[in-house]
């Protein structure tokens, strides 16, 4: 999450023993639309390993779009790797409603989500709740 709510960035990884299911796409889809109408951003992102298709399809399906490379931008067992962005806009999200026009997943009210306690700088937003970086909170 950007100093000013303006950017979010949707990460993921799944143990292969879960692949297929569609858990990804469905959380991708639900973190991007809380992203958008609960804490207000303008942009959400994507990474993606270059060579990563299964990964590559999220955002894709989502309606995200493919902004550019990302050279060296990810570390794996096997060193460096390439990354493509992809990212979607909030007026976009509104257009499609996170799925690329197919009408979007059903939408709960929830309350806005709040600067965490003591958290002076960005946070960030997962499954979990919202978390403060470590060198961030202003009393311990």
């Amino acid at each position: 999450m950007g100093p000013f709510r303006t950017t979010a960035e949707i990460g993921y990884w799944i143990s292969s023993s879960f692949e297929g299911r569609g858990l990804i796409s469905r959380s991708a889809r639900e973190l991007t639309r809380l992203a958008f109408e609960h804490v207000g951003v303008h942009r959400a992102i994507i990474r993606a390993g270059v060579g990563n298709v299964r990964s590559r399809a999220v955002p894709e399906r989502l309606g995200y779009r493919q902004e550019g490379l990302e050279g060296g931008g990810g570390k794996g067992l096997g060193g460096y790797y390439d990354m493509v962005v992809y990212a979607m806009v909030e007026e976009d999200w509104r257009t499609s409603r996170g799925d690329a026009g197919r009408g979007g997943g059903r939408s709960r009210p929830l309350p806005p989500v709040a600067q965490p306690p003591g958290c002076s700088t960005p946070f960030t937003l997962n499954v979990y709740g919202a978390y403060c970086p470590i060198d961030s909170v202003e009393s311990w």
